[in-house]
């Protein structure tokens, strides 16, 4: 499925276009195999450097709980051929690789996979211009799309289960001050 994912994001993208994708390290040389067959892809990972841990899954001889994921690498990729778009012009083109970002909780959190609107809107506003388009292809909760429209992006996001659509549009009217969608 990943491959066929690849795929249609090669297929819509633009050829400057900056492609983030959240793994499991566990899955490392799959993801950038896979990625590689469409995108550039930079070998190093973002970190991205939560406050609270994930829970562990049980591994089968337990030691996967010896240490709780206190972060989530994230893979940076942008379309062949395209010309080099630097990461937020205001920074020279260089940002840090290590993002911390609190993992929404309490309240906040309201996806299983949930990341923060801050990182969200932090790797928008490093690879895209106000006024360009944001695709979430697994948009689950929505916060890549409302991260989009409080950076003054356009946003397209797809999600299979659609128990998430209420709470989205609810928060997007708070973004956007108003009913309009």
């Amino acid at each position: 499925m990943l491959d066929d994912v690849f795929a249609e994001l090669d297929r819509v993208t633009t050829a400057n276009a900056h492609v983030y994708v959240f793994f499991s390290m566990t899955y490392y040389e799959q993801v950038v195999e896979i990625a590689g067959s469409y995108f550039e892809v930079n070998r190093t990972p973002l970190i991205w450097a939560k406050n609270n841990h994930a829970p562990s899954a049980p591994g089968a001889n337990g030691f996967e709980k010896a240490y709780a994921q206190q972060y989530e690498p994230i893979l940076l990729c942008r379309g062949a051929n395209g010309d080099s778009r630097p990461l937020r012009p205001d920074s020279g083109g260089v940002c840090p690789n290590v993002l911390n970002h609190a993992r929404p909780s309490g309240n906040e959190r309201r996806h299983d996979t949930q990341k923060p609107r801050s990182l969200l809107r932090e790797l928008i506003t490093n690879s895209s211009a106000v006024g360009e388009t944001v695709l979430d292809p697994f948009a689950g909760r929505g916060s890549t799309l409302l991260a989009a429209a409080a950076a003054d992006r356009h946003y397209v996001g797809f999600e299979l289960d659609e128990s998430y659509e209420s709470g989205f549009r609810r928060e997007l009217r708070q973004i956007k001050g108003g009913d309009q969608l």
